[in-house]
């Protein structure tokens, strides 16, 4: 019977256990920062924090936030940040009346590079009464605003 060398044992099982580690932890204090610099602007503002282990997409016809305009408005632009070095997948949805509107990102949204600001064409910005968004496969844990300028603005 052969045994197995103590160092090369060693060096596998902290293989191991680095592919096992995970992301490191948010920082709550940049966190922090980031958040009141994005809750600084004018525009109506949509957060939430996601996890890592979030994975699956969610059930996109029920956002995990959203909000109601008082009155059918017509949207300028909905931009959506999210914090970190990371990057996450999302689909918004747009409700005016009787119809409902998800739009999902065509590919992940790296965070680091700053807002991500939605194409919408003029039906889709026009009659809207509500506005929700859901975040899912995050690889790091992190934190998404959804910015929305509207002609209530």
């Amino acid at each position: 019977m052969r045994l197995v060398s103590p160092v090369l044992t060693a060096v596998v099982l902290a293989g191991v256990l680095t592919g096992c580690s995970g992301p490191a932890p948010v920082d709550e204090a940049a966190l922090h920062r980031w958040e009141v610099r994005e809750r600084a602007s004018d525009d109506a503002l949509l957060f939430a924090r996601i996890s890592a282990r979030a994975d699956e997409r969610s059930d996109v016809s029920k956002p995990s936030v959203s909000m109601t305009f008082p009155a059918p408005t017509k949207v300028r632009s909905i931009e959506l940040a999210c914090f970190g070095d990371g990057s996450m997948e999302g689909a918004l949805q747009l409700r005016g009346g009787s119809t409902s509107r998800y739009i999902s990102l065509e590919h992940a949204v790296s965070c680091a590079d700053g807002r991500f600001r939605f194409d919408l064409s003029e039906s889709e910005r026009t009659g809207v009464e509500e506005v929700g968004f859901s975040a899912f496969r995050s690889t790091r844990d992190s934190a998404w605003t959804l910015h929305v300028r509207s002609d209530q603005d």
